[in-house]
């Protein structure tokens, strides 16, 4: 049984959060390092991201959603938290370059916390060039927090004043790449292990006064590029992870408790390691290993033996190729739960991912379908009249549509009616209307390479059988409304016919199970989608059509009878590919939003009520955009969008004046889309029976991916 699962997402505006069953992903700039810690005393978990590309640190406040941003300058690459200032409140580390070639001296800038999630102006220190990786602890037993990091010179050692002030800085070694903190000979003094780039991983051991001992190379010529220590044999003496750039593989050091280490296990990797960490992910009270593999989006989770061994990776994706990521109890359910900063080529910006983890090794998917298919198209209705919202999909490698009763609680049942398309047809988009005048929903199914609309009449059980198939250009996006008043529904299309491009088309229902022959309807060029609604209040049904090289929307005022008037065009923004149509101003007229391929945003045109409509203002969405839907998902009465992005679910939260707030948090749909789901209108329903909406998102279901994400409503 397919079940929704009830997680929170944050917000950070005043807006009221939309609150949905998923994962959670935050879309960020070019994050370079994340960190968790308290910030504002409320026993949560909150984050700190480090830019590269921006001047600013990212704050996110888990209880509030709020966000913050602290300038400290570009060039940032990590990360530490520790109370420097003596206050008992956390503040943040951040080493970076001083330039993009790291050739200048870098710096650690340090921002004291005020305990309430805001911090104080940062202060910088001079580091060595290039800083880099950075760790924090008392190097010499003056109760003070003191700072390493690994710079171009060697390793920087930075004693604290505890002030929140840092001594100038003392280099050991030469070209280091990574860096760890651990006791490893019990004498109660932080001891350094670090790899570097000509000599291997070696061990610095502390002499407690803030100087080391010569490095003590571990062996192999494992160059690390990546460090954690920790105790993975239980014998109470610090081993050591190392993630090597030589073979790809993570090595396993075991320590003797005197500063020495017995020959490496190692465990295979994808890619070499660039950050590793270490949490109890299966509750079993022994430490298991996660990291960053390099170029891959994701984590890998090695759960331990207690000996010192570790099983195979279990892999939890992320949205975007992973650069870093931290361990913490992100939702208060006593799991270690993941959050991993990473970044996209293919868009500016990058995201936050935060993985759920079960307790038992394994993390929260996301919730949805298994259906070893592509779904080209999604209906969410009653079909068999209990009350309890139901699926229909289409499926287009097996060419069937699947219809599955929903049980009112966010679970369906397995597939009652399964309908083959005959061959060669393969189905695309579904739409739900009762065609035949029996008061059954039946399905209106666009066939692709047989071209045309095929209509499955309905049984009221869930079960469809075989109606007329009517012949249309190739068909890319459809809707269904009554166009002609006549209270039997119509279909608006777009169709796509070679040498001609792409057009909109008109089928008139004939209330008896038959469609009438497709009227072409002029519009801009190469229409994507479109929108139905009496934009000029005359009680007639009229198109605004999205139009991708015209960069426009075209709006066809209706007559009334199927018929339209000639285009009335508006800008809307560069490549327009979706639209919807809703009330965003609260003055009863509908309005509209359009989703800009080429501009990356979400434009919104508030609607005069004559047909004609105000200039659009536009909302980044920081991914590309791809389709749009509209409801008021949090329950203020004020309506909200909803915007499928390249890999994530976001959400543009309504204020009820025309104006949004963009929803920092998102659901990631990295294992669901592959389809064009631009032209597959997004199916919101109450799935849960509890009042609210719900989303189902469809997309590439093969090779065991999900091909319908279920996304429940939990918003107040």
């Amino acid at each position: 049984m397919l079940s929704l699962l009830p997680f929170t997402f944050l917000a950070g505006s005043a807006a009221s959060p939309v609150l949905f069953s998923a994962q959670r992903d935050y879309a960020v700039p070019a994050p370079q390092a994340v960190v968790l810690a308290d910030f504002n005393g409320d026993s949560k978990l909150d984050v700190a991201l480090a830019n590269r590309n921006h001047e600013f640190v990212t704050i996110i406040l888990s209880g509030s959603g709020a966000v913050q941003f602290y300038t400290v300058g570009r060039f940032q690459t990590s990360l530490a938290v520790a109370d420097f200032n003596g206050d008992l409140r956390p503040d943040l580390a951040v080493a970076r370059h001083a330039s993009g070639t790291g050739l200048l001296p870098g710096t650690v800038a340090v921002l004291l916390g005020n305990g309430d999630g805001t911090f104080q102006a940062a202060q910088e220190f001079a580091a060595g060039r290039s800083a880099n990786s950075i760790v924090v602890a008392d190097f010499n037993g003056d109760q003070k927090v003191d700072v390493g990091v690994i710079t171009t010179d060697g390793i920087t050692i930075l004693l604290g004043n505890g002030d929140g002030t840092l001594q100038p800085s003392i280099a050991l070694g030469s070209d280091p790449l990574a860096i760890a903190v651990g006791d490893f000979n019990n004498d109660l003094n932080p001891d350094l292990a670090a790899g570097f780039e000509s000599g291997g991983t070696a061990v610095l051991l502390a002499n407690g006064d803030g100087t080391f001992q010569p490095p003590l190379p571990l062996g192999g010529g494992i160059t690390g590029m990546a460090l954690v220590a920790g105790d993975f044999n239980g014998d109470g003496n610090r081993d050591l992870a190392v993630g090597s750039s030589n073979d790809f593989r993570i090595h396993t050091f075991l320590g003797n408790g005197d500063g020495t280490f017995q020959g490496s296990g190692f465990m295979s990797a994808v890619s070499f390691s660039t950050s590793l960490a270490i949490g109890d992910f299966n509750g079993d009270s022994k430490p298991d290993l996660a990291t960053v593999a390099g170029n891959l989006s994701g984590v890998d989770v090695f759960l331990g033996e207690g000996d010192g061994a570790f099983q195979p990776p279990v892999h939890v994706l992320a949205t975007a190729r992973s650069e870093s990521f931290a361990v913490g109890d992100l939702n208060g359910d006593q799991n270690p739960d993941l959050a991993i900063a990473g970044n996209n080529d293919t868009y500016p910006g990058g995201s936050l991912s935060l993985r759920f983890g079960k307790g038992d090794g394994t993390f929260h998917e996301t919730p949805g379908m298994r259906t070893n298919n592509t779904i080209t198209g999604i209906a969410a209705a009653d079909f068999n009249g209990d009350g309890k919202t139901d699926l229909a999909a289409s499926a287009w490698e097996d060419r069937v549509v699947v219809a599955t009763l929903g049980n009112g609680d966010g679970t369906f049942q397995p597939p009652q009616g399964v309908i083959l398309i005959p061959s060669p047809g393969r189905p695309s988009l579904l739409e739900a209307g009762d065609f035949d005048g029996d008061t059954v929903l039946d399905l209106a199914v666009a066939l692709r390479e047989t071209n045309g609309v095929l209509l499955l009449l309905g049984n009221g059980d869930s079960t469809f059988r075989m109606g007329q198939l009517f012949p249309t250009d190739d068909p890319s996006f459809m809707r269904v409304a009554d166009l002609n008043g006549d209270a039997k529904p119509d279909i608006a299309m777009i169709t796509f016919l070679s040498g001609s491009g792409y057009s909109v088309s008109v089928l008139l229902g004939n209330g008896d199970g038959t469609l009438q022959p497709p009227v072409t309807v002029p519009a801009g060029i190469a229409p994507q989608s479109l929108a139905i609604a009496d934009f000029n209040g005359d009680a007639k049904m009229d198109l605004a059509v999205a139009n991708i090289l015209s960069n426009n929307v075209s709006l066809l005022l209706g007559n009334g009878d199927g018929t339209f008037q000639p285009p009335l065009n508006t800008g809307a923004g560069n490549r327009p590919v979706s639209v919807a149509a809703g009330d965003f101003n609260e003055d009863t007229l509908p309005d509209l939003a359009v989703v800009n391929e080429g501009s990356v945003d979400i434009a919104v045109l508030l609607g005069n009520g004559d047909g004609t409509f105000q200039p659009p203002v536009s909302y980044y969405t920081g991914n590309p955009p791809r389709a749009v839907a509209v409801a008021d998902f949090n329950g203020d009465q004020n309506a909200d969008l909803a915007v499928i992005n390249s890999n994530t679910l976001s959400f543009l939260v309504g204020n009820g004046d025309g104006t949004f707030a963009l929803q920092l948090t998102g659901f990631s749909t990295l294992e669901v889309l592959g389809s064009d789901i631009s032209r597959i209108p997004i199916p919101i329903a109450d799935f849960t029976s509890d009042g609210k909406p719900d989303v189902a998102v469809p997309g590439d279901g093969r090779f065991g991916r999900i091909g319908i994400a279920l996304l429940g409503n939990i918003s107040p």
